[in-house]
């Protein structure tokens, strides 16, 4: 089989019959008619703009000169339905020499309507002795169809009306025969898939969290489940692959007690082919071990395991390929750092984020597992559908979140039951799965149509894993029911995979959120390429009731709830707290590890075991999404004000325009952080003599975001702060209740030092004291300038305008860009007006005398343009001195004096001169 290459994202091909924009991969053909190639040809296809959507196929065409008459044809065929549906339905588009419109195709030969759109399509005929050129766009929709099937046969035919040549067609492949499918090319329209599961192999699985089975069964479970999913659905024609890990670290000395397992026994951590379905007592994670209770939890070692040792970026790795990471974990991560000293930014190379879709799993709730960590790292490797972040505690829901992402990758959707009845709409192949909470009752199952009692069979149980699925081919649409042709239970857990005639679309933008923000919440629904616009679609909420930041700073020593307070003014400054605290499980606690908790989570968890609380609060709620237009059904949903994970179950129930019923759904999930504001966050400055006569200032600060949400304790270590007129003592404090402080000596003569505390990641920047240092942020200056050069380029000072933009590379050290223009009046010995461009980069230092006053040197260099002067661009440096004056935070006056020095190019000589400019300065 040959893969048809992706477009490659930011590229793009205008149609016009030329390939002078078929820059990248593509897949070559050949037209071949009595041993000689008479056209060549391309194939790429574009993924969509829509995420994980497969979208139109590209094709290009170039025939030799013996193709003579306008009549010449060109003919491009494919399969529409896959071959295990029956009868294979053929359509194609042709297109005539002579740019006349191009015609659809039902069958091989009769005329179905006109064709492309001509903003489609594009022919080069070239007559006489030349050759000619056909591209064109072929999109799914216009010929009835969500999407091309993954696996598709095509044939091209090249027909020669030229009586005087000696063939009369060529075709692509070259031993094709129209009328025979199997002579034609197979073609795939996806890549082979690589599936690395990586489980949380950490004591803390061992935690039952009240169930029968603990987190570690359930989610090995879960893995041969999906194993036998994917085994179920996989398409032969691909070398399909999946690979199982698990991580962990020895809970000896932090950092250095590496002893934990990658592989482990019985796991098959390189990457294997798709195994069959197991049966009878078999599963894909037989052999495993359970994890020991003092293993520790490195969640980014398991992930870059799974990039570098199961997918091979480390090494040379294969194209053309689709790799997915689907990473479960309890979320308490804690080795070799503990989470809040994790900045994703660092940890990951673009190459490494760009390379894998990462699919994270969090067993546990807000403030029992890191679900801001889980969620960040999902944001950071893709969007939309094929890298995700997921919730999921009991088994069914984790069942379901390792089946739904293979939905899109396989091109199959997932239809939930209403009772103990599937509307599985109209599909070609649809396959039931029903899953025993007791492994042992599962037993065979027959799929049964309500309205014909018609009887599928013949299904695979497995009494190990605990699950039975039947395969129906070309089943009747309508609805079916899942029945044992025995005695026996029904499965607790049933769903169906339907490939699409109705395809469902759901999204919501994956990117890091803050509290207030909303979220766009959209199901785009299309039957056969055309949109559904009568569906009942739902989407079931649950949201935080309350959170962890907001928790964790308000919480009193009696449980009950209050603001965060400092220290009494007579208590000593405290600089003893660890921003990483550590806690281990409660001695004798069921199910209790050696795992132990880090940071804002060992916090949380002392505060639940004293107050004898499970975990956060949360709420449910619901919302119907109203359709929009074109099958879109969209609602923004606002209801972000607390901190937490946000998690969505879509159910979309409708029918088609010829009645036949449809189901689905899907489960996403969304983190909402706290984004602290300047503005709204309070800060105290207490200083106090030492008795070695120097001063100490605490600079005490509350970091609240603008809905009056605390950010809460676990996040000194990732404070920046820069200090001006004093030395930063130790770490940044943490009090553990919301307040952090920044403890700076100082002469007991001198003025208050200057902070500035920033939090990476966010737009959080906030300055005390008298001598505040620059700011990080960039800023952008609006100037006049007033000029002189040598006379003899500029016999007077003339005036001109400019934009100056400038951003922090290191506290005070700033780099700047500008463009300005001056219009001298003079003109040229042909007397045109001279215009005089310059173009400057440079690097600047401020140096602070007060928050309001703060003068600077800079220099530079740049290019200096001169129209109508020859040569019209030369080098230009320049070195300045100059002043501003902060009116307030967010905007300034500049004042700077500049010398210019031109290069020698002119026929008078060295060029030199002054410039003055005087802007305001803006800080957005």
């Amino acid at each position: 089989m040959q893969i048809v290459p992706r477009l490659p994202s930011g590229a793009s091909i205008t149609i016009d019959a030329g390939d002078s924009d078929w820059t990248f991969e593509s897949l070559e053909l050949g037209i071949i008619a009595e041993g000689e190639t008479v056209g060549t040809g391309r194939l790429v296809l574009d993924p969509s703009s829509v995420p994980g959507e497969l979208g139109a196929l590209y094709l290009f065409f170039e025939f030799e000169p013996s193709h003579r008459s306008p009549q010449d044809e060109f003919r491009f065929f494919f399969e529409v339905a896959s071959p295990a549906a029956g009868s294979p339905e053929v359509m194609g588009v042709r297109f005539r020499r002579d740019a006349q419109q191009s015609r659809f195709l039902i069958g091989l030969d009769s005329v179905a309507s006109d064709g492309l759109a001509a903003s489609d399509f594009a022919i080069n005929p070239q007559t006489g002795s030349g050759g000619w050129r056909v591209e064109a766009r072929l999109d799914p929709a216009v010929f009835g169809m969500n999407a091309f099937a993954h696996v598709t046969r095509a044939f091209a035919e090249s027909l020669d009306a030229d009586e005087d040549f000696d063939f009369t067609n060529g075709f692509w492949p070259a031993d094709g025969v129209a009328a025979n499918l199997g002579s034609w090319a197979p073609l795939g329209l996806r890549y082979p898939i690589d599936v690395a599961l990586s489980l949380d192999f950490s004591g803390s699985m061992r935690i039952t969290d009240g169930q029968p089975q603990n987190r570690w069964q359930r989610a090995t479970r879960a893995a041969d489940l999906f194993a036998a999913t994917f085994s179920l659905l996989r398409q032969s024609d691909f070398d399909d692959r999946i690979g199982l890990s698990q991580y962990s670290w020895g809970c000896g000395a932090q950092g250095t007690d590496d002893t934990g397992a990658l592989a482990g026994s019985g796991i098959p951590g390189n990457l294997i082919a798709i195994p069959p379905a197991p049966t009878g007592s078999a599963a894909f994670t037989v052999g495993i071990d359970a994890p020991a209770p003092n293993n520790c939890t490195p969640i980014l070692r398991g992930l870059e395991f799974a990039l570098e040792n199961q997918l091979g970026f480390a090494g040379p790795s294969e194209a053309l390929r689709e790799r997915f990471v689907v990473l479960l974990s309890d979320g308490l991560h804690n080795r070799p750092q503990p989470s809040n000293q994790v900045q994703l930014d660092n940890e990951f190379t673009a190459g490494e984020r760009d390379f894998a879709h990462v699919i994270t799993v969090a067993m546990g709730g807000d403030g029992i597992a890191d679900t801001e960590l889980l969620d960040g790292i999902s944001d950071a490797f893709g969007s939309g559908e094929l890298a995700s972040f997921r919730t999921a505690t009991q088994f069914s829901d984790l069942l379901s979140t390792y089946v739904e992402a293979l939905s899109e990758p396989l091109g199959f959707e997932v239809v939930p039951p209403v009772g103990n009845q599937f509307s599985i709409g109209e599909p070609r192949r649809v396959v039931f799965i029903g899953v025993w909470n007791d492994p042992t009752h599962a037993g065979d199952l027959n799929a049964v149509h309500t309205g014909t009692s018609e009887t599928v069979g013949g299904s695979v149980s497995n009494t190990a894993v605990g699950y039975a699925a039947v395969t129906v081919e070309g089943p009747a649409g309508g609805t079916w029911t899942l029945q044992r042709p025995g005695s026996g239970s029904l499965p607790d857990v049933a769903f169906a995979l339907s490939n699409r005639r109705v395809n469902a679309r759901f999204f919501i933008e994956q990117r890091s959120y803050g509290t207030g923000e909303p979220m766009r919440l959209r199901v785009g629904l299309t039957d056969r390429g055309r949109p559904l616009t009568n569906a009942d679609v739902r989407v079931e909420i649950a949201r935080p009731g309350e959170a962890l930041g907001n928790y964790l700073s308000t919480i009193q020593e009696d449980c009950s709830v209050g603001r965060p307070t400092l220290p009494g003014l007579r208590d000593p400054i405290i600089i003893d707290r660890v921003p990483a605290r550590t806690t281990t499980p409660e001695p004798g606690r069921v199910g209790a590890p050696a795992d132990p908790s880090t940071g804002r989570h060992a916090l949380a968890e002392a505060h639940f075991r004293r107050c004898q609380k499970e975990g956060l609060d949360r709420q449910d709620l619901g919302e119907t999404l109203p359709h929009i237009g074109d099958g879109i059904y969209a609602a923004d949903f606002s209801d972000t004000s607390l901190e937490g994970s946000y998690d969505f179950r879509f159910t979309v129930r409708g029918s088609t325009d010829d009645a036949v019923e449809f189901a689905r759904t899907r489960r996403l999930s969304q983190f909402v952080r706290v984004k602290p504001d300047a503005t709204a966050t309070t800060h105290e400055i207490r200083t106090e003599r030492q008795d070695d006569g120097s001063m100490q200032s605490m600079y005490w600060f509350l970091p609240m975001d603008r809905l009056n949400n605390y950010l809460g304790p676990g996040f000194g270590g990732r404070f920046q702060v820069e200090v001006v007129g004093g030395t930063q003592i130790g770490e940044v404090v943490d009090l553990e209740n919301g307040y952090y402080a920044v403890r700076v000596e100082h002469g007991e003569d001198d003025p208050l030092p200057g902070v500035v505390i920033s939090l990476p990641g966010t737009d959080f920047e906030v300055g005390y004291g008298e001598r505040v240092p620059t700011a990080r942020r960039g800023e952008l200056e609006v100037f006049g300038s007033h000029t002189s050069l040598d006379r003899l380029l500029l016999p007077d000072p003339v005036l001109g305008f400019g934009f100056r933009g400038a951003r922090s590379i290191f506290g005070p050290l700033h780099g700047e860009a500008e463009v300005g223009v001056n219009f001298p009046g003079t003109e040229d010995p042909r007397g045109e007006e001279i215009r005089i461009l310059h173009f400057l980069a440079g690097l600047r230092l401020d140096i602070p005398l007060s928050p309001r006053i703060v003068p600077s040197v800079s220099a530079g260099a740049g290019i200096l343009n001169l129209s109508h002067l020859d040569p019209e661009t030369t080098l230009l440096l320049h070195a300045s001195g100059g002043l501003t004056w902060h009116a307030s935070d967010a905007i300034g006056i500049r004042g700077v004096v500049r010398y210019l020095q031109v290069g020698n190019e002119w026929e008078w000589g060295t060029t030199s001169g002054a410039q003055f400019t005087l802007g305001i300065v803006f800080k957005p």
